[in-house]
């Protein structure tokens, strides 16, 4: 029999797929978020000085959504860094700094405000939001996709529907404590804790070799009760 296992980054891509695939679940998929080497992001804890954009500069991404929010921001900046024509979306108070790599990534993100992922495209991830939470800068995005996940509201940013909550999630944003943001981010997406979880998806799949989905260790063996003495 064919056995196919795997590996989503989020609930919400893993539920996707299955509505794609038109098909039920299966014990044998798991959801792993991405990793980081959290040495590679480094927090900030005082306020930044602009809003973040960092992503494709492309219509699905929200650039549309950015343009709106940027006509009510007064004199805060929008800063976009990414690959794309910025053309379509100008704004006075929106910037073209270009794409990032390395250690500019990092940079850009912690001396931000927040960053802004307005995304109309069901993000698997969303990892450039997750880079700013590393670095203690909260995510503000669309409220489906993996940010039903990877943002807890009020806690690591705000999740928005409308114009009028974006706008008030950035006047509420210097409400986030920017060293919890950090310490959920980098507590959750470590190369360890995503390492744990890979090891235990791996040790399950290596136990189909024994007893599959029935395999148990011996303290559980030890309690079954035979049918034969359920009956008596």
């Amino acid at each position: 029999m064919l056995f196919r296992s795997r590996i989503f980054e989020s609930y919400a891509w893993r539920h996707y797929h299955c509505a794609k695939e038109d098909r039920q679940g299966t014990n044998y998929e798991w959801v792993i978020p991405n990793y980081f080497d959290i040495e590679d992001w480094a927090p900030r804890y005082e306020p930044g000085k602009y809003l973040a954009f960092l992503g494709r500069i492309t219509g699905c991404k929200g650039l549309d959504t950015i343009v709106e929010i940027a006509k009510y921001i007064g004199d805060k900046k929008i800063i976009l860094c990414g690959q794309g024509d910025p053309t379509p979306w100008q704004h006075p108070n929106i910037e073209y700094w270009g794409p990032l790599s390395g250690t500019q990534r990092s940079e850009f993100m912690r001396n931000a405000i927040c960053s802004l992922m307005p995304t109309t495209f069901i993000e698997p991830f969303g990892g450039s939001g997750v880079e700013g939470m590393l670095c203690g800068t909260p995510l503000i995005a669309t409220d489906y996709g993996a940010f039903t996940e990877t943002v807890i509201e009020g806690i690591t940013g705000f999740r928005c529907k409308t114009l009028w909550d974006w706008l008030d999630a950035i006047e509420a944003i210097d409400s986030v404590d920017r060293k919890m943001v950090a310490k959920v981010a980098r507590s959750t997406y470590s190369l360890e804790a995503c390492g744990a979880k890979y090891d235990k998806a791996f040790r399950q799949i290596y136990e189909l070799q024994a007893d599959g989905w029935y395999t148990l260790p011996e303290k559980y063996k030890r309690r079954k009760v035979p049918a034969s003495a359920n009956a008596a």
